[in-house]
């Protein structure tokens, strides 16, 4: 297939799922793709069922492992906590947590805080 064809294959697709043309920029995307090209002729993806159980489940782990050299720097090094604020497209108020040394900064999790006052206590 020649290349412009692929391209727009592509950008198709990204629409239709309402996936930012950006992604093309995210260094994980090249990577799957090149894995997309390596793999067996007529290879198809997962089913949606495996995909988003024993494959996403699969994923964690390996980046758990990838992240656990940060986490055991957390002890012998001074961390931070921080947080960040924003809204979902829905303007629901969304908190940050991160951690964050000189091995590395550290998404931890996301609070809702829909019906809770942003104050420092709240926060804590």
């Amino acid at each position: 297939m020649e290349r412009h064809r692929v391209d727009i294959l592509i950008i198709g697709a990204l629409c239709a799922n309402d996936i930012p043309v950006n992604v093309l920029r995210n260094p994980d995307f090249l990577i799957m793709l090149n894995g997309v090209n390596q793999a067996p002729k007529h290879y198809k993806p997962s089913s949606f069922d495996r995909a988003r159980t024993t494959l996403v489940y699969e994923c964690q782990r390996e980046l758990e492992k990838e992240l656990t050299p940060v986490k055991d720097t957390w002890t012998t090094h001074e961390t931070s906590i921080f947080s960040d604020g924003w809204k979902t497209l829905k303007q629901q108020p969304l908190i940050n947590v991160l951690a964050s040394n000189s091995s590395g900064s550290m998404f931890m999790y996301t609070k809702d805080f829909t019906g809770q006052e942003k104050t420092w206590t709240n926060i804590v």
